[in-house]
């Protein structure tokens, strides 16, 4: 019950190592990518710095918090409510920071796994049985979450999200459910790399 519990999981809920990539052709390239296509991350220092805005804000908002409470204000339910306005805005800055970390650790370690086991990763087709698509308030797909039945009975999840050398994608333009896949699998529970076609690449329709 367990097991079937965490199959679940890491199929309605990819974790970073599980990737969609969408290719021009399902039949090539033959081999895997040597490198796990994560995305692209800011390096150590961009993160250091990161780390100190949020800091410095916290100490913004406590001494906002602090002139609240000691200066003249319209009375103390004025002060008790941006007190919880700014504490909560705050604390959901640092639960996302420290989030994003995690979400950094979790993709180095995917992509070192994925460069031992590259010998014997294998590629298999693959169905889409399910998608999941979330959007912008534009109409721009933000991220895309895709369960793929592999030709063996295998059943993985693997999700999506714009990167800068990825063009915008609409739903419309999303691969529907039957849609061919191939499917890189590293052996055991290791990452898990899924090949679409890529629905913005024009291709010739054969004419008779």
């Amino acid at each position: 019950m367990a097991h079937e519990a965490a199959v679940h999981e890491a199929v309605t809920h990819p974790p970073a190592g599980h990737i969609v990539r969408f290719v021009d052709r399902l039949d090539h390239p033959t081999k895997p990518p040597p490198e796990l296509p994560v995305p692209r991350r800011i390096n150590g220092a961009g993160r250091v710095l990161a780390g100190v805005a949020l800091a410095a804000a916290a100490v913004g908002s406590a001494l906002v918090i602090r002139t609240l409470w000691t200066e003249g204000s319209p009375g103390w339910w004025f002060s008790a409510l941006f007190t919880v306005f700014i504490a909560l805005v705050a604390l959901g800055l640092g639960i996302a920071y420290v989030g994003w970390l995690r979400r950094i650790g979790e993709e180095r370690s995917a992509s070192t796994a994925w460069r031992a086991a590259i010998a014997g990763v294998r590629g298999e087709r693959g169905t889409v049985t399910h998608r999941d698509v979330r959007l912008g308030e534009d109409g721009d797909v933000l991220g895309i979450t895709m369960t793929v039945r592999t030709s063996d009975g295998a059943v993985v999840g693997a999700s999506w999200r714009p990167t800068g050398e990825v063009r915008r994608l609409l739903q419309p333009q999303v691969p529907g459910v039957g849609s061919s896949a191939r499917v890189w699998r590293a052996p055991g529970a290791g990452p898990v790399l899924v090949d679409v076609l890529d629905p913005t690449v024009v291709r010739a329709v054969p004419t008779d």
